[in-house]
């Protein structure tokens, strides 16, 4: 946030205006606009990463593996685990805005600040768009560049494929191109995807057996819910019985 703020100061604009902009505090932004770097946490890091940020940036930015610079780094005297470290630095794998170099030219000339970045879209616009594109439904001309901007992602086209494949395999009827589709997308570096795989080997039989049988629970789920809904609102009010009554009568009472 202390970058964006300070990327909108250059282009001239004020406090206020990024403040807006940004969806932050008016305080906020004046704080970080009057600043030249942003200050240290008070509170100690547990791992401290701030002091390896601009050494690890610098040897991805030439091609070096996360795996080599944190088996460096932890000789430099870095004390962290494999994965959180990963999770922390997960952002230089996609071109992350804090981690693009940024040339700024100043702005002699006291012309009016532009912003010519293109606004954020909520992650609801963004799952309609994946939600009509994996059914193959119509989609308007900025429906389609935003889709057309999300596959050009690496970590998004790789999501987007085990997506659209794991909904053929789980409408399908072979059990066995679910472990295909798990051998497949295995060794991935997309942690939500490894975690759900691995979610899946854990009830792998409960899995296979939804491809494979034509049994659903699904009116049990419903009937669990309906119990839920109930109970919640008469909470504080009536007992046991009178909950086992609205139950029992319901078809009779409210169809």
């Amino acid at each position: 946030m202390f970058k964006e703020v300070k990327e909108l100061q250059r282009k001239g604009f004020r406090p206020a205006t990024i403040a807006k902009k940004l969806g932050i505090a008016r305080q906020t932004a004046t704080k970080y606009h009057k600043m030249d770097s942003l200050p240290p946490r008070n509170s100690k890091l547990r791992n401290e990463y701030y002091k390896y940020d601009a050494y690890v940036e610098q040897e991805v930015e030439i091609g070096k593996a996360l795996s080599t610079i944190y088996q460096e780094i932890s000789q430099m005297g870095f004390s962290g685990s494999l994965t959180p470290f990963y999770d922390h630095y997960r952002y230089l794998s996609d071109g992350h805005r804090g981690f693009r170099s940024k040339n700024w030219k100043p702005n002699p000339k006291n012309e009016k600040p532009k912003d010519d970045r293109s606004g954020l879209l909520s992650v609801k616009s963004i799952a309609s768009v994946i939600d009509k594109a994996l059914k193959g439904m119509d989609m308007d001309g900025v429906q389609q560049r935003t889709f057309d901007t999300l596959i050009s992602l690496n970590w998004f086209k790789e999501m987007y494929e085990a997506m659209e494949s794991f909904c053929k395999v789980i409408k399908g009827s072979e059990t066995l191109a679910l472990i295909k589709w798990m051998k497949k997308y295995w060794k991935t570096r997309i942690p939500s995807l490894k975690t759900f795989i691995i979610g899946i080997k854990r009830d792998f039989q409960a899995v296979r057996n939804t491809i494979k049988l034509n049994i659903t629970n699904g009116i049990t789920e419903g009937f669990v819910n309906k119990l839920k809904t109930v109970k919640r609102s008469m909470f504080g009010k009536a007992g046991i019985e009178l909950l086992r009554n609205k139950l029992v009568l319901e078809h009779v009472l409210l169809n």
